[in-house]
């Protein structure tokens, strides 16, 4: 359980910062380590299929608004920088 929460908060940790300093390259790497974590751990968990669907149902719209929200983010930044020059 331990490592489990080690291995989320490294992918979350990575995520964080690949935005601040926005560079790609760091949030796809704390997104693939938090997509490898619940990949392994789908067929480790020992609830019903119905759960382990609805839980991946809900992190995959979660990432999917976080991709949105965070290209958006990088958008508007460019656009700034562009007006400023």
């Amino acid at each position: 359980v331990w490592f489990n929460l080690y291995i989320l908060l490294v992918g979350g940790y990575y995520l964080y910062k690949g935005v601040q300093m926005k560079i790609n390259g760091i949030v796809t790497l704390g997104i693939i380590i938090i997509s490898t974590l619940m990949l392994v751990r789908y067929f480790d968990m020992e609830i019903s299929y119905l759960l382990k669907t609805l839980l991946y149902i809900g992190l995959g719209v979660a990432l999917l608004y976080f991709n949105k929200m965070y290209t958006g983010k990088m958008l508007e930044d460019d656009s700034e920088v562009k007006s400023q020059e």
